[in-house]
C-alpha cells in the first residue's frame, strides 16, 4: 500500500489504521505499507525499513526502540 493514510483526517486514519491491523492479523497477511507517517509505520509495523535516497540502499530499524521523531529532521 503507498500512503493508504494520506489526505485523511485525524479520525479516518485512525480507522484505517485499525482496519488494517486487524485484517493483518486475522488473515495472516505480509504486507508492504509505504509511508512517510512514522507514526503510522512504529504503530503497524513488526519491521522497519529506511530508504536512504543518496545511496539508494535500505537499513532495517529496529522496531522496539524507534522513536518516530529520530527521524524527523
Amino acid at each position: 500500500m503507498d500512503e493508504p493514510t494520506s489526505g485523511l483526517d485525524v479520525r479516518s486514519s485512525r480507522q484505517i489504521i485499525d482496519l488494517l491491523r486487524e485484517e493483518i492479523h486475522r488473515n495472516g497477511l505480509t504486507s508492504i505499507i509505504i509511508t512517510h507517517d512514522l507514526f503510522l509505520a512504529k504503530e503497524l509495523a513488526t519491521r522497519l525499513l529506511q530508504l536512504d535516497p543518496s545511496t539508494r540502499t535500505l537499513s532495517e530499524i529496529d522496531v522496539a526502540t524507534f522513536v518516530p521523531d529520530q527521524l524527523m529532521g
